[in-house]
This record gives structure tokens, C-alpha cells and sequence, in this order.
């Protein structure tokens, strides 16, 4: 036991360390974080990857081998006190318990051994008896299940071991970043692309505020298809997850992810221009061109603000609470290097609109993105499997008790001789209450004496 708990300790302490060391990350995030000689340590110890180093899992396993010895060695000993107790005992054996008992009557052994085993089955004992030609042993038990506590318990750990072996060698965890109106069918793991075998929708992704602007809950609000039909809808926010043939997807960010512009000619057209802002890589990719009445006009997006608030400083937060963009036009498509040839028609919000040439330039709608974490981790109903067992055994252990009676009854001339006791850890006012109104039934079987 006292290696059990050593092992337990140092799983314990591993589990910590793979909590404060983020696991996974990339070299650049350690070396940042504990320069390249601590980024040395934790390489070499596989301390970037705990809970998939052969060390952990070799202390997994020892724990196993432990928990399982120790089981087996007291196993044979708990099936007989549940189902084969030893019921054949003498008097002087009950003489060592607590709540001894001591009565001589004239009633035979038989109508004693018949008298006590009604009466203790109807206050809830198992009673077993064993009858020799001069006596009869009795043993009664109530609350069996509470020597399994113990058991159940040490099963409970190796059940989430195996949970944690399991999640850890085929689950996988990664994340997948979705744009208002898409879909998606597959994430990321790393550089390794994974299918999930549904689709999952953005319909809209929404930050909440109090009346300070300060973000109460992001939430995505999404479907999921599958085979083409709609299974689910939900709205994921932080402790919120959507849950579905094993992956759960989880909030994780949130961002900005393009600008609608729409531009009207004075003929009355439309054509409406993408901005594509988490793609941007150079400025160049900010430049749009579009055709319009057959006249080209040139967009350039100078800046972006995510929270927009004018003056000096342009955001109020680095949240898409309140996009806008500075804007930059020009129709004269062939000169465009020419600075002097381009109109700077200053910010724009959403639903911002202002006028060029005729043309009417609105900044029609911003479109979020949320990523969200995707988790599959197959042992995960094992382990709750295991924390189940943890909560019965607990159970069993402290609020099941085990209440033994023993009692033996010899013949003597035309007297039968009753010693009755219980074991002192099994001893409590309950059982104590049970062997005296049990002194009671056989007493009225006759006179009772006290020895």
C-alpha cells in the first residue's frame, strides 16, 4: 500500500507538471518562455509531451501492477466474508466480541435457530447457519456490499488509467477556424488535416457586453449536417460545448475575418467587394479592383479597426465589437501608383455610407470568424466510467456498514446454551440495538438468565 500511494504521488506530481508546462507547444513558444537551455531540459525529459512519455506511462503502469497485486492478495479473503463465511465457530470465539450475550433456555436448539433467523432476515441480515448434532452456528450479515468499497475504489483508478491510455493513444485534439456562412468538414491537428465525417456551419458569432463594453460571452451560433441533413443546431459559448459523435468543439478565439463593401453606380447597380482580412499577407492583397457600368474603380483599404472609436486612439479593444475601415478609392485605374490620383473617403462602419464621383460607397457588413477546439477523445466514457466507480466505492466504504452477528447454540441436558456477539469494528448503536431485541426473542422463547 504504502508503494500505492508513493506511485499515486508522483503521478500526481507528473500531472502537475504537464498543467504548468504547456504541452505541445511549438520550440520557439519554450525557448521564449524558459530559454534554450530550460527548453533543453524539457525536450530531453519529455516534458513538452508528459502524458505521452514512456516515463509516465511506465508510472502508469506500475500503479496498474500495484493496484491489481494488492487486489488480488485481499480479493479471496472479501468473496468469502460476502459469500462463503467461515459460520462454524465455538464459544470462546465469540467471547473476545463486543455486545456479548449469554442466555440459557429450555427451547431446543432447532426452535432457537429457527427464531433468530426470522427475526434477523426480517430486520435485513443474510443469515447462513451450520447444524451439528449438539449445536448450531449462525452467522448474519447485513450490508455486505460495503466490504466491496475498498475494491470498487482501487478498480475505479485502474478503470481511468485505462480511460487516460485510451484517450491519450486515439484521441486527438486540435482546432478549426470557421467564417460566418461557411462550413467545414475536417480540422487541424497540428500540421495533419483530420475529417471529422459531418459538417459544421457558422450562421452567426456574436460577443455579448455589459454596459461597460466589457465581453460577457462569445458565442457561435452553428449547425450540423449530416449526410446532407441537419442534426443539430447550438449555440457554442465558453462553457458551453457542442458535443457530437464523440468530438466536442469548444470556444477557443474569435476575429475579424473580412469587410463587405458595396458600391452603387449612378445607373442604380450594385457590386459588392470582399475584403479578405485574415488571408492579408501583404498590403497589396487589400487592393481591390472592380467593374461597374463598364468603369473600373480602384479600393484600397488604408487601415482597420476592430473596435472603432475615432481619435487618436482608433480602437477601444482588439475585439470585433464595432468594425470599420479607412478607405481609399480612385478611378483612374492606370495611373493607381499615383498617390495624387487617389480619394481618401475617410471611415467607415458598418452601415457607413459616403460618396464618390457619383458612386455610392457603403460599408455593407463584417463578417467574424470564431475558432473553436476540437476534442475526440474515445476514452473520455471510460473515465467517467471510472469516476463513477470512485463515487460508489467511496460510497460503500464510508456509508455502507457492514454489521456482523454471530451466534452459537449448544445442547445441554434438556438446556440449550446461546452465545451471541458482534465484531467490535462492526460495533455501532445499530447493531447494538439488533443483538439486544435479538436477546429479546430468544428470551421470550423462555426465562432468560443472565450469566
Amino acid at each position: 500500500m504504502k508503494t500505492a500511494i508513493v506511485l499515486l504521488l508522483a503521478a500526481a506530481g507528473s500531472s502537475v507538471i504537464g498543467t504548468l508546462i504547456k504541452q505541445n507547444a511549438s520550440p520557439q513558444e519554450y525557448v521564449a518562455s524558459y530559454g534554450r537551455v530550460g527548453y533543453a531540459v524539457i525536450r530531453s525529459l519529455g516534458l513538452d509531451d508528459v502524458y505521452h512519455s514512456g516515463w509516465y506511462l511506465l508510472l502508469l503502469f506500475l500503479l496498474a501492477i500495484n493496484l491489481v497485486v494488492c487486489s488480488i492478495r485481499r480479493f479471496s479473503s472479501a468473496w468469502n466474508r460476502t459469500f462463503a463465511p467461515k459460520v462454524v465457530v465455538e464459544p470462546h470465539e465469540i467471547s473476545g466480541a463486543q455486545e456479548l450475550e449469554k442466555i440459557i433456555t429450555r427451547a431446543s436448539i432447532d426452535e432457537v435457530g429457527s427464531t433468530t433467523c426470522s427475526f434477523l432476515r426480517r430486520v435485513g441480515y443474510w443469515v447462513k447457519t451450520e447444524r451439528t448434532k449438539d449445536s448450531l452456528s449462525l452467522y448474519a450479515i447485513k450490508g455486505r456490499l460495503g466490504i466491496w468499497g475498498p475494491y470498487l475504489t482501487h478498480l475505479s483508478i485502474l478503470v481511468v488509467f485505462v480511460g487516460v491510455v485510451v484517450g491519450g493513444f486515439f484521441g486527438s485534439r486540435g482546432l478549426v477556424k470557421i467564417a460566418e456562412g461557411e462550413s467545414i468538414d475536417s480540422y487541424w491537428v497540428g500540421s495533419e488535416r483530420v475529417k471529422l465525417g459531418f459538417t459544421i456551419a457558422l450562421r452567426k458569432f456574436s460577443i455579448l457586453t455589459d454596459a461597460k463594453r466589457r465581453p460577457t460571452a462569445y458565442q457561435s451560433h452553428v449547425e450540423v449536417y449530416d449526410g446532407g441533413r441537419l442534426k443539430t443546431r447550438k449555440i457554442i459559448d465558453v462553457n458551453y460545448p457542442l458535443v457530437y459523435k464523440g468530438f466536442a468543439f469548444y470556444q477557443s478565439d474569435c476575429g475579424l475575418e473580412d469587410l463587405i463593401l458595396r458600391i452603387k453606380s449612378p445607373a442604380g447597380k450594385t457590386s459588392d467587394v470582399r475584403l479578405e482580412l485574415f488571408a492579408l499577407r501583404n498590403p497589396e492583397d487589400l487592393l481591390k479592383s472592380v467593374e461597374i457600368d463598364g468603369k473600373k474603380l480602384l479600393i484600397y483599404i488604408h487601415n482597420v479597426a476592430l473596435d472603432y472609436v475615432g481619435g487618436k486612439n482608433i480602437n477601444a479593444s482588439e475585439m470585433p465589437l464595432n468594425p470599420a475601415c479607412d478607405i481609399l478609392i480612385t478611378d483612374k485605374f492606370h495611373d493607381g501608383k499615383k498617390l495624387s490620383t487617389w480619394t481618401r473617403l475617410g471611415w467607415l462602419k458598418v452601415g457607413d455610407m459616403t460618396e464618390y464621383n457619383g458612386y455610392r460607397i457603403e460599408l455593407a457588413k463584417a463578417i467574424d470568424y470564431t475558432i473553436l477546439e476540437v476534442s475526440k477523445n474515445p476514452g473520455l466514457p471510460i473515465v467517467y466510467a471510472g469516476f463513477g466507480l470512485i463515487v460508489l466505492g467511496v460510497f460503500l466504504s464510508f456509508y455502507v456498514r457492514v454489521r456482523i452477528i454471530r451466534l452459537h447454540a449448544s445442547q445441554q441436558d434438556d438446556k440449550t446454551n446461546v452465545v451471541m456477539g458482534c465484531n467490535p469494528r462492526n460495533l455501532d448503536e445499530a447493531v447494538e440495538r439488533d443483538v439486544r431485541e435479538l436477546c429479546d426473542v430468544v428470551g421470550s422463547l423462555d426465562n432468560r438468565e443472565e450469566r
